[in-house]
């Protein structure tokens, strides 16, 4: 079974939103359309534009990964060692919008379990310490 059944598959079994969402968690390497090269990153009106992308072409996806500075897409045609906001892309092929959802779900889970395991080691400390730190030692070198 080829990508593109498997996902129709899921899909009729899931019979929920479709949607072109590229599923960065899909490790997959196909390809993808890039649907705009402008776009509003800071979400304040100011607009970015993507220079070395053109709209409407197909591009190779080759990974993609989940940041804290948006879902991140890499492209074969243009190597990057932070990629392109995702949502400047389209799969080539609608899939059940569930299917994304449940790997966010699977990646929020495992950031939160990993925060708390660093809390639990003692890894982590109140805002309050870690500025009272900072201000001791700021201190002793301003003496």
């Amino acid at each position: 079974m080829d990508r593109s059944e498997y996902l129709r598959t899921l899909s009729e079994e899931r019979s929920g939103v479709m949607t072109k969402n590229v599923n960065v968690f899909d490790q997959t390497v196909r390809q993808i359309r890039c649907i705009k090269k402008t776009h509003d990153y800071l979400g304040d009106g100011s607009l970015f534009t993507e220079e070395e992308l053109e709209e409407g072409r197909l591009y190779t996806f080759t990974g993609g990964s989940a940041e804290s500075y948006g879902n991140m897409v890499y492209l074969e045609e243009l190597p990057s060692e932070y990629g392109y906001q995702s949502y400047l892309f389209e799969e080539l092929e609608p899939y059940d919008e569930s299917i994304l959802l449940h790997e966010q779900e699977k990646w929020l889970s495992a950031m939160l379990e990993a925060g708390m395991e660093d809390i639990r080691a003692g890894r982590c400390v109140p805002a309050e310490e870690a500025l009272e730190k900072l201000r001791k030692k700021y201190q002793r070198n301003m003496e």
